[in-house]
């Protein structure tokens, strides 16, 4: 049964995305539940819901995803590694560098939620995709107040923004697991 499992995986999910890179150590996971699509170039996120060997389409929302000109963020078949709700932000130093430089903006090493500069919003979803020289520090996850006007749009450095309310639903909904597929 374990074989069939396994074969019914790679048939119906990895097939279709064979010419897209697998998110390092992605395991396989062929009784998810759900599916998360995101399109870069769409500024788009789809939630499916597996229905037998058909996946049905919940709900399609607006993202912001990564900006023009980005030589590297997350693409491919990866999952769900960690869900958190009212997120402290712990900003790489990478991050803290960049916002100094580029943005004037001084970053703490850790950001409280519900700090002006904690970029997380009201959740987090932590995602599996691995991205040479930058890591696995990407994640799904809400916007500040009066940064609304950003989903929708390709603003980010590599994370996905959603709507808080949108993304709350989103992070009830799925769990740990769960396969996220990015296109360009």
């Amino acid at each position: 049964m374990k074989y069939i499992a396994i074969l019914f995986f790679g048939i119906y999910v990895l097939l279709p995305f064979q010419n897209e890179t697998i998110a390092q150590d992605a395991p396989v996971i062929s009784n998810s539940r759900y599916l998360v699509k995101i399109s870069v170039g769409q500024c788009r996120i789809w939630l499916y819901e597996r229905n037998g060997r058909e996946l049905k389409l919940i709900w399609e929302r607006k993202a912001g995803t990564a900006k023009f000109g980005l030589k590297r963020y997350p693409l491919g078949l990866g999952y769900i590694t960690d869900i958190d709700f009212a997120p402290v932000w712990k900003p790489t130093g990478y991050t803290r560098w960049y916002f100094a430089v580029k943005k004037r903006i001084f970053l703490p090493s850790m950001v409280p939620f519900g700090h002006k500069l904690n970029y997380m919003g009201a959740f987090r979803i932590s995602i599996s995709h691995f991205v040479p020289g930058k890591g696995s520090v990407y994640r799904i996850h809400g916007v500040r107040p009066g940064d609304e006007d950003c989903v929708g749009t390709r603003v980010s450095g590599g994370c996905i923004r959603m709507l808080n309310e949108e993304g709350l639903d989103l992070a009830k909904t799925v769990s740990v697991g769960t396969p996220v597929e990015i296109i360009p």
